[in-house]
Formats: structure tokens, C-alpha cells, sequence
């Protein structure tokens, strides 16, 4: 059954107005920027690591267990970040974002890029540095 037909003229086109593109007086003015800020701290960070990356044989302990146990490790600290113990095994790179991770949480100075190179130069000293820092931070 075919449906009836209407008589209405078909629509026009929004033409805007001077009244259209100003905002209500009631409104005041309009917001032009974000209010505030979500920084939380300084971009570079505000202190050093509490020890160099070659500060590992300061606790043989954790010296040994990396040494011999390397992919617990890794599981541990990336448990403790508050992802997949798993992740690093899954996400290619993820030793760096792990760092990375732990000097934006500790406020610790440094680049995306000596990251990178320090955990591909000597992974091993770079999971006891982090992990040495995480216990400093109570994570």
C-alpha cells in the first residue's frame, strides 16, 4: 500500500544568523583554552635514580636471582607496575616502557631514549636497577 503524500514544502537548508553565532548574554563569555592542568609533576623529572645501573652487585641477592631467574623478574616488576605478569613476553619492547614507567612514577630524570639503550645494552643491570628502585618507592 502506498503511503499518502503530504503537502509540506521540502526543508530548507540551516542558514545561520547573527543571533546563531554569538553566544547568550546569560552565558557569559566563552571558554577558549582547557581549564587547568593534569601535570602532575615536572616533564624531566626532579631527582636521580637512588643507584647507577651498575649498582647491582650492591645486593647480590637480587644480583643472582636476575642473573639466573631473568624472566621471573621481569614478570615480577611488570606485575608490580600494575600490568600482565606476562607482558613482557607479549609486547616487544616492553622492558623500556617498564623503565620508563618506573622514572615517571619515581619522578627520576631521564629519556625514552637512554631507557632504550640502557635496556638493550645490559638488560640484566637495568631489571635490578628497577627493581631496586621499585622496593626504594614501596611498590
Amino acid at each position: 500500500m502506498a503511503s499518502p503524500k503530504t503537502n509540506q514544502p521540502p526543508a530548507q537548508p540551516f542558514q545561520p544568523h547573527a543571533q546563531h553565532l554569538q553566544p547568550p548574554a546569560q552565558y557569559g563569555q566563552p571558554i577558549t583554552g582547557q581549564p587547568g592542568s593534569m601535570l602532575v609533576g615536572t616533564v624531566q623529572g626532579h631527582r636521580d635514580w637512588n643507584s647507577g645501573v651498575f649498582g647491582c652487585c650492591d645486593d647480590v641477592k637480587l644480583c643472582f636471582l636476575t642473573w639466573f631467574c631473568y624472566p621471573c623478574m621481569v614478570c615480577q616488576i611488570s606485575k608490580k607496575l600494575g600490568d600482565c605478569p606476562l607482558m613482557p613476553f607479549c609486547v616487544p619492547g616492553s622492558e623500556v616502557v617498564m623503565r620508563a614507567r618506573v622514572r615517571t612514577l619515581g619522578g627520576i630524570r631521564g629519556t625514552v631514549c637512554n631507557d632504550c639503550l640502557t635496556t638493550t645494552f645490559c638488560p640484566f643491570c637495568t631489571v635490578c636497577q628497577m627493581k631496586r628502585e621499585m622496593d626504594a618507592m614501596g611498590i
